[in-house]
């Protein structure tokens, strides 16, 4: 059962577990502000805040993110492990309650932060104004009532289907694509022959981070030079570890390699592979990796 509780109603706990996944590094730099926020200065701002504004979402008591509106502007955060089609849930869920009571909703979304400006897409937000670095989009009632649960699901879907099997024919380690149809995907199941699902490498870090390290750097290889596209939220949330071997998972989002932004968004993959292998052990950095993986743009 997916739960929006008010921030006003959070406990201590609830608000450090909150403000902890909000300045993780992967919601922190996709968020417009990018600085961290003190808990002590949190919890003042929520003094004030006025109720029915702010949310943490959660399901069967596990915390999954964050949404609010404000002055007709929505924004939304999760957890990077959680499952895109509970975010779509989650998403569809909040802008259907706020649409009762307004005519449209807004969002602004930094123009370099394509994996927002696409989820806001698939709702029907439309981009309406924009300057160097933000897009103002707007979502109306009438378009949103006209969108149906299962066209913004099997949008998700096709895009999966299509980039899964672009990667594959690559050459990238990732799960087979086997066929998709109306809003249902079937693919390759990544785990043991018990059922036991493998396991992000956030969950479950590699006995070699070394070894592991290079295979995924194969694969990335691949990724962008023989399927020429760019994952654009490559993180250990979404590489499993089947067997001390990388699988890239959620590639939905991916972009061609010739979008103005993919250079853009391959620089921050690798800074965030940078960072987490180094805190594994390995011994990196940003000019070896892009030097490896030499993009073709």
């Amino acid at each position: 059962m997916i739960v929006f509780k008010d921030y006003k109603l959070l406990s201590l706990s609830e608000h450090k577990n909150l403000l902890e996944l909000r300045n993780s590094d992967e919601v922190r730099l996709s968020s417009n502000d990018t600085s961290a926020i003190l808990l002590e200065n949190h919890l003042a701002w929520c003094e004030n805040l006025e109720s029915g504004r702010y949310f943490a979402i959660y399901e069967n008591e596990i915390l999954l993110g964050g949404v609010n509106v404000n002055n007709d502007f929505w924004g939304v955060f999760f957890a990077p492990e959680i499952n895109p089609f509970l975010k779509l849930a989650c998403a569809y869920r909040f802008l259907q309650k706020c649409l009762e009571s307004r005519e449209l909703v807004r969002a602004s979304v930094r123009k370099a932060n394509k994996n927002t400006l696409d989820f806001n897409k698939l709702f029907g937000f439309e981009i309406k104004s924009e300057n160097d670095e933000f897009c103002i989009l707007e979502l109306k009632r009438l378009d949103f009532k006209t969108k149906n649960k299962r066209k913004i699901i099997y949008s998700w879907v096709t895009k999966e289907f299509k980039n899964l099997t672009r990667l594959e024919t690559a050459g990238v380690n990732v799960p087979k694509p086997i066929t998709s149809a109306n809003n249902v995907l079937l693919i390759e199941f990544i785990g043991d022959e018990n059922g036991n699902p493998a396991q992000p490498v956030k969950n479950q870090p590699p006995q070699n981070p070394d070894e592991f390290f290079n295979k995924l750097l194969v694969n990335l290889k691949l990724f962008v030079n023989e399927a020429k596209l760019v994952h654009g939220d490559l993180s250990n949330y979404n590489i499993l570890n089947k067997d001390e071997e990388p699988v890239i998972i959620d590639v939905s989002q991916s972009v061609v390699l010739d979008n103005p932004i993919s250079k853009e968004l391959l620089e921050r993959d690798i800074n965030t592979l940078v960072r987490e292998y180094s805190k594994l052990g390995v011994k990196t950095s940003f000019e070896e990796v892009w030097e490896y993986v030499n993009p073709k743009f």
